[in-house]
């Protein structure tokens, strides 16, 4: 999926003027950690929050074996992990 992708994110975060928010779980298979980083370290003004334990749809995973993985993305009746909701609050009631 990620060779569908024509832009190179580091490069378009670099670009943004406004304040940015970058949430990362721990055990996400799809973006990893060092991506998360590489888009912080291209964008110093953001803020980076990684959530440990969360995967990719921020839902809490055993490991990062995808097997292990598959129901936290096919079952709603899991919910995101509770860290993420006051992650966001938090940077967004920063915003002065």
């Amino acid at each position: 999926m990620q060779s569908w992708v024509k832009d190179e994110p580091a490069v378009e975060i670099a670009r943004v003027k406004v304040p940015g928010l970058i949430v990362q779980g721990s055990l996400d298979n799809q973006v990893s950690e060092g991506d998360a980083r590489a888009l912080k370290a291209a964008q110093p003004a953001a803020k980076l929050v990684v959530i440990q334990g969360a995967n990719h749809v921020f839902r809490a995973a055993p490991s990062t074996d995808l097997m292990a993985q598959l129901k936290l993305y096919t079952d709603p009746t899991i919910p995101i992990v509770p860290e993420l909701t006051p992650a966001i609050a938090g940077w967004i009631k920063s915003l002065k």
